[in-house]
């Protein structure tokens, strides 16, 4: 057995210990406890519970989870929480999934498909959000491919910076900080090569795909087998040596779950990469109708929040991370306090910082109280025009979430800033209302973050579970899995929304301030990647400005106590 020692990381609120002592083995913060966890954790708690693992307690249950059953047990069972309208900035969302239809936030000022701006907000029709990647007709072009942002900015820039055949601008030309489009010039060049090579591989796969195919048919007469059918082929055309490579390669294609559809989704990719999100002629804001270099020019996109569905799934993943029970019945009474708002800002490719901002603001001006934003870059042409966004949603006491992106950097390195970002041109916050996650595994060891998540002892404020989430989808099955840091940012969002659901005037600096205070640490040491591909063993707390996990149960026991 292992012990582990379990540590609250704010002092200050440390007298929340003595609250309540007649009550004080049953409502405590989770801290300082000596928890006897096995060495070999995953293999204890076992499959069953993987489902479920996000809502579990570290003193109750050994799994390092938010502690979202012992929150309702001790604290809210007996209680009635307020709405609470969370913002999902993300790509489109499956809004009549069953699980979210119910949760869906309703412009009750806006009547539907009138053609009128009935609440005179600005947006024709919004009765349940707004799709910023569509036309102004509502049922024409709706965006699902997207520049990168350093695409963008060479664009912009290029007649300025290559004219000047490598030497850095005097002041009064400098019109875009010369380093910047330096480095969106190194990242374009480098994913251009990575592009080429992946667009020449997959058309090569797919010409012997479909050749071996047209082969097997000819053969067989047979449009549709499977492995058995190959198996027995195998034996029956032993000596026709074309026919056995055609077998052997669809084995392999089957083994990799590589099929017609799947050849057909990756080619599509790999073209738009080559089509949009690297064309240095492709026109951004020719489809919406709206100048992208103009924040003021905001007349643009319809309500049509559910489109290319068929593409787009991780705005209907975030939705259920932020509204899910995780298969406990009891937490769905809780659960039934949030709504959920869409605003579409993402197609593959980079989000407009335009979009982001107008869709902060969008939230902020129709009643939602937290924004989840999933999406991120790492260049940025109008960071300023989001950082005014942020300022004004905290001036209205609206908490942003953002994930801290899965490419396994360390965020405070100067070359890695990612947008959204609430650090201005001096490294200061600009505002209190702005949270960044990374992303906590269910296993207690060296595995305990998620392999790709980014850290930051200053631009990573806390961690949330990100590994092995159950969630709703777009696709057939309705369900699927969602790892990584998007999904952290879901979990904070959800702990958020439900500590002001049931305290509901609590200042957005002190919520800010609450979450992150209540963290919970675990004193293990994690194994990361390093630039030069070599590993390294760091201390979970030095990862995060927390050194935690979010944790709702001590959350709301706070809130309880300081509200």
């Amino acid at each position: 057995m292992t012990t582990i020692i379990i540590k609250y990381t704010s002092f200050v609120l440390m007298i929340a210990f003595l609250f309540n002592c007649s009550q004080q083995s049953k409502r405590q913060l989770i801290a300082s406890n000596e928890v006897q966890i096995d060495a070999n954790q995953k293999k204890v708690f076992g499959d069953s519970l993987l489902p479920s693992w996000p809502i579990k307690d570290i003193a109750i249950d050994t799994i390092p989870g938010i502690s979202l059953e012992r929150a309702y047990d001790s604290l809210l069972a007996d209680k009635q929480g307020d709405t609470v309208t969370v913002a999902i900035i993300d790509m489109s969302m499956e809004i009549n999934h069953p699980e979210i239809r119910n949760h869906l936030w309703v412009n009750r000022g806006e009547i539907p498909n009138n053609s009128l701006d009935d609440d005179g907000n600005g947006y024709v029709d919004d009765a349940n959000g707004w799709n910023f990647l569509g036309n102004g007709n509502g049922n024409g072009d709706n965006i699902a491919f997207t520049s990168y942002e350093y695409t963008r900015i060479i664009k912009k820039y290029r007649s300025v910076y290559d004219s000047l055949g490598g030497k850095a601008p005097d002041h009064k030309a400098q019109v875009y900080n010369y380093r910047d489009y330096l480095k969106a010039k190194k990242a374009y060049d480098e994913k251009k090569v990575s592009v080429e090579r992946q667009f020449r591989s997959m058309d090569s796969l797919r010409e012997k795909y479909f050749a071996n195919k047209h082969l097997i048919r000819s053969k067989t007469q047979k449009d549709t087998f499977d492995i058995e059918q190959l198996h027995q082929w195998e034996n029956e055309f032993s000596n026709d040596s074309e026919m056995l490579t055609a077998v052997n390669d669809f084995k392999l294609y089957f083994s990799k779950n590589i099929n017609d559809r799947r050849i057909a989704a990756d080619m599509l990719m790999v073209s738009k990469k080559v089509e949009v999100m690297l064309a240095l002629d492709y026109k951004d804001g020719q489809a919406t109708g709206d100048n992208k270099n103009d924040i003021l020019d905001n007349a643009y996109g319809n309500p049509n929040v559910n489109h290319n569905l068929h593409l787009m799934d991780h705005g209907t993943k975030m939705a259920g991370v932020v509204l899910s029970s995780f298969q406990s019945k009891k937490l769905e009474k809780i659960m039934g306090s949030i709504k959920i708002m869409p605003l579409c800002v993402s197609g593959f490719g980079d989000e407009h910082d335009k979009d982001i901002a107008l869709a902060i603001r969008y939230a902020v001006d129709n009643g939602a109280q937290v924004i989840n934003i999933s999406s991120g870059k790492y260049h940025s042409l109008y960071p300023e025009w989001v950082k005014d966004a942020i300022v004004y949603a905290a001036q209205n006491n609206v908490l942003i979430v953002a994930s801290s992106g899965n490419t396994g950097l360390d965020l405070d390195l100067a070359d890695n800033i990612k947008y959204p970002s609430d650090i201005d041109s001096k490294g200061m916050e600009i505002s209190q209302n702005f949270i960044r996650v990374g992303a906590s595994n269910y296993v207690l060891d060296s595995t305990f973050v998620h392999t790709a998540t980014n850290i930051g002892k200053t631009e990573v404020d806390i961690f949330a579970p990100g590994e092995h989430i159950r969630t709703t989808s777009a696709k057939e099955n309705g369900y699927t899995l969602s790892y990584g840091t998007s999904a952290s940012a879901a979990m904070v969002s959800k702990v958020a929304a439900l500590v002001l659901s049931y305290h509901p005037a609590l200042e957005v600096s002190d919520l800010k301030q609450l979450l992150l205070g209540s963290a919970v640490q675990y004193p293990v040491s994690v194994r990361r990647k390093t630039n030069d591909k070599t590993f390294e063993n760091l201390p979970f707390d030095s990862l995060s400005k927390t050194g935690g996990v979010i944790n709702a149960y001590n959350a709301l026991l706070l809130a309880e106590k300081t509200n």
